[in-house]
């Protein structure tokens, strides 16, 4: 009888530490399966943001390149502005506009204006800006110069000086009768009030 109930008492002992261990373990595999879940969330929101980032930085550089492979003024669109000045030189009874470039300093008609473009000397409208030759129209400068004419009739006192610029993609033509230097050192030019001047530069600016 003592054997019988010591069996049963050492069963009934067993049992209860079977269903503890078995009690534990399910316990660490919820934790563990908790873990885990939160684990896959946080990489899974890392991953997310990191994606987003990635977009965001890839869209920003697209933007930029557009911006940047805006072409304002090209060869063909010089020989447009050579062609206009032609016939518009003819109607205003200014024949012999010469087209200066940057390696054009003291050639006909020029006094000096191209070194001033050159050494970044001049003025718009009494105020010093920032200019630069450009090709393409673009640039970091106030005003990005792509063409300049000068004319000087015969006996006149002041030369007629254009500039051909782009000021923030808009076109703008500036011009300067000046005939000597200055203590400022500076070109003084303002915008043209010529309206066929300026409408036409604007119209060879946004044609094809």
């Amino acid at each position: 009888m003592r054997s019988l109930k010591r069996t049963i008492k050492f069963s009934l002992s067993m049992l209860v530490v079977l269903v503890t261990v078995l009690a534990g373990a399910g316990c660490q595999r919820k934790n563990d399966s908790a873990n885990s879940n939160q684990s896959s969330t946080s990489q899974s929101s890392s991953s997310s943001a990191i994606d987003q980032e990635n977009q965001k930085s890839q869209s920003e550089e697209s933007e930029q390149s557009s911006v940047s492979e805006v072409v304002y003024w090209n060869a063909e669109k010089a020989g447009k502005l050579a062609d206009f000045m032609v016939g518009w030189g003819a109607q205003m009874n200014q024949t012999d506009y010469v087209q200066l470039g940057s390696g054009d300093s003291q050639q006909k008609g020029d006094i000096g204006q191209i070194d001033y473009i050159n050494n970044n000397r001049v003025a718009v409208n009494e105020v010093p800006v920032t200019v630069e030759w450009s090709t393409d129209g673009n640039g970091q400068a106030d005003y990005q110069i792509v063409d300049s004419y000068i004319y000087w009739a015969e006996n006149a006192v002041n030369p007629i000086f254009y500039l051909f610029t782009l000021q923030n993609g808009k076109a703008v033509v500036l011009v300067s009768k000046q005939n000597q230097g200055n203590e400022a050192n500076l070109l003084y030019t303002h915008p043209t009030e010529n309206v066929d001047l300026q409408n036409g530069f604007a119209s060879i600016v946004e044609s094809e």
